[in-house]
């Protein structure tokens, strides 16, 4: 397996010209050359069509040679060079009471109180970044990947016996509770909390329809490291 680089490319709010035809809409979708990097808010609404169309947008500053990351590669990043830690920085969700990641506070849903300093969506950069130097691989929005979502995907690979260096996910995506195709999400979001969703802990997982976007939910890059590095 190619070593990879996650960027965060993506993660900055990234102004584009989203031309006609809707996500689904096949040769339809794309990206101008029009732009404006404020790298302050990550990007939220897209799905997974347009996160894919801003891959497709061949720009030498932006996104050439990137992709969504497989899951594997995501948690590998996310970990930070940690082992087995519930969470990006380690085992304790305020170490020091000190807030980690962007996460819910209060009664959900009626309040964010916001005592991470945040109540909503944070600018990126605002909690301390993990062992690999990456900010906000917890909370604040989702991140989408490049898996199709089965629940039993890893259990299915774990009873094979064989151990994969990343692995793609399944060739079809499959959720009981839900007949349209859907892809891997993963980070959790400012609404996850202990009292519902607790996403934003190491190994969790999330999903979403592939034409389906929300304003906790964005994406991140990934490239080869040695494209990366020429």
């Amino acid at each position: 397996m190619k070593n990879k680089i996650l960027t965060t490319i993506a993660v900055c709010a990234v102004a584009l010209t989203f031309n006609a035809g809707t996500e689904q809409g096949g040769s339809g979708h794309y990206i101008s050359g029009q732009y404006a990097n404020f790298c302050t808010m990550p990007p939220t609404q897209p799905g997974l069509y347009l996160a894919n169309a801003f891959l497709d947008f061949n720009d030498a500053n932006f996104s050439a040679g990137k992709q969504l990351p497989t899951e594997a590669e995501w948690e590998f990043a996310a970990r930070g060079g940690l082992s087995g830690k519930s969470y990006t920085w380690g085992d304790e969700f305020k170490p020091g009471g000190k807030f980690m990641a962007n996460t819910w506070q209060g009664q959900l849903p009626v309040k964010d109180t916001g005592e991470d300093g945040f109540a909503g969506i944070a600018p990126e950069g605002q909690f301390p970044p993990n062992g690999y130097g990456l900010f906000d691989m917890a909370g604040n929005v989702w991140q989408w990947c490049s898996d199709r979502y089965r629940p039993d995907y890893y259990t299915t690979l774990k009873l094979t016996g064989v151990v994969v260096r990343n692995p793609q996910g399944p060739d079809k995506s499959y959720d009981p509770g839900d007949n349209q195709p859907e892809r891997a999400q993963r980070g959790g979001s400012f609404l996850c909390t202990y009292q519902y969703c607790t996403r934003y802990m190491m190994g969790t997982r999330g999903k979403g329809d592939i034409d389906t976007g929300s304003n906790h939910l964005g994406f991140r890059c990934v490239k080869d490291a040695e494209a990366a590095q020429k």
